[in-house]
């Protein structure tokens, strides 16, 4: 990581996806001696919600370190996940689904700090491959991330076992051995049917 951090947060600005636990972490983070930067992509279905944010970054005294991205197309992602030191992948909903956001920013080396919520939860904290924070609050965000922050070892630990498990788990050629797996085994339940008939 950069001595000042360059933090990434996409998705939608919505409560439930807790863009104001991204903004929190910022103030947070500098209680700490940590001065970040955070960059939100994701849309901003609810103006007086996006409002709200504005003022929160504002009242914190972060506003001049946020950059408002706006939603974006998949492709035009990458360089953000690419400038970034670590991606925040927060969430208030407890039946979160496994969501790809984690999964691109582990492929492109970066470390992610997840909240404790659903598919996420299940999938980050069964491989050990993130800083699955205890909640959903920027404090917790903060905690992790700065130690982080302060050791380079563990940095390189945490995006290795990413990478690992990005390549093992959620590339092209683990989604194919996945669905070969399944067709064999079915057809193999097919054929025990048949013999048994």
């Amino acid at each position: 990581m950069r001595p000042e951090p360059r933090l990434l947060f996409v998705g939608r600005l919505h409560p439930s996806k807790a863009p104001d636990a991204a903004i929190d972490t910022l103030a947070a983070l500098e209680k700490r001696g940590v001065k970040a930067t955070l960059t939100l992509a994701g849309a901003a279905d609810d103006p007086a919600y996006l409002a709200s944010l504005r003022q929160r970054a504002r009242v914190l005294r972060v506003d001049g370190r946020v950059a408002w991205a706006g939603q974006l197309p998949r492709e035009q992602l990458l360089p953000l996940y690419q400038d970034a030191d670590a991606l925040l992948f927060a969430s208030k909903l407890e039946h979160e689904g496994q969501g790809l956001t984690y999964l691109e920013a582990m492929a492109c080396g970066l470390p992610v700090a997840a909240s404790p919520s659903g598919g996420a939860r299940d999938f980050l904290d069964r491989h050990d491959a993130s800083l699955l924070v205890k909640a959903c609050t920027g404090e917790a965000f903060a905690e992790a991330l700065a130690a982080l922050h302060r050791d380079a070892a563990a940095q390189e630990v945490l995006v290795q076992r990413a990478l690992d498990i990005v390549r093992e788990h959620a590339s092209l050629d683990a989604y194919v051995r996945g669905i070969e797996e399944l067709l064999l085994d079915a057809a193999q339940a097919h054929c025990r049917r048949s013999t048994t008939r």
